[in-house]
């Protein structure tokens, strides 16, 4: 008998308790939703009700500071429902955000929005491309844009990002060698 392990055991099975605790609220409860509401000056439970069209709609006419906002709501609070974050991130990704999404999730808080934020870049390749090749290229590269634009990168396939990795195959190495080592190989066949 461990008590050390009894009570690690003890915590997991608490905190997946409440994971599907929370999963069962709706998502207009969340802190994220809550913020969002108060941010786009509508009720929670109202955003939670746009449909894909109509959150590109708003992320258009809020421009670039407005997609930031939102973005960085979802990226550090708490959204209890994925489908709602995923929901806005792909609208997010339609109306020309990508460059947002990919600077946000390089530094956000909550790992499971970088997972959502390169999916949905890479569910938009023409808006995704040319956002994950010019952070590529940057000079000197950054470590967190990079993992981010390699994970894009490997889910895409494109020649011209496969090219841009070949070019600075070493430099990449440096900075991420888990992520380039994951796009050469999704790359391999292109």
């Amino acid at each position: 008998f461990d008590a050390a392990a009894t009570g690690v055991f003890g915590f997991a099975a608490l905190s997946a308790a409440e994971l599907v605790v929370l999963a069962s609220e709706p998502p207009e409860s969340s802190p994220a939703a809550l913020t969002l509401g108060k941010l786009l000056e509508t009720p929670p439970a109202e955003l939670a009700a746009l449909s894909p069209e109509a959150w590109v709609a708003r992320l258009r006419e809020g421009g670039e500071r407005k997609m930031r906002q939102v973005a960085g709501v979802l990226a550090n609070e708490a959204a209890y429902n994925v489908s709602f974050v995923e929901r806005i991130l792909e609208a997010m990704a339609a109306a020309g955000g990508a460059s947002v999404l990919l600077e946000t999730a390089a530094t956000a808080k909550r790992r499971e929005f970088a997972a959502v934020a390169v999916k949905a870049l890479v569910a938009h390749p023409a808006e995704a491309e040319p956002v994950a090749r010019e952070v590529l290229e940057r000079r000197p590269l950054e470590e967190g844009p990079t993992r981010i634009a390699l994970a894009v990168a490997a889910r895409s396939s494109t020649q011209r990002l496969a090219a841009v990795i070949g070019r600075r195959f070493y430099e990449l190495r440096e900075i991420a060698r888990y992520p380039l080592i994951d796009a050469v190989v999704q790359l391999a066949d292109v």
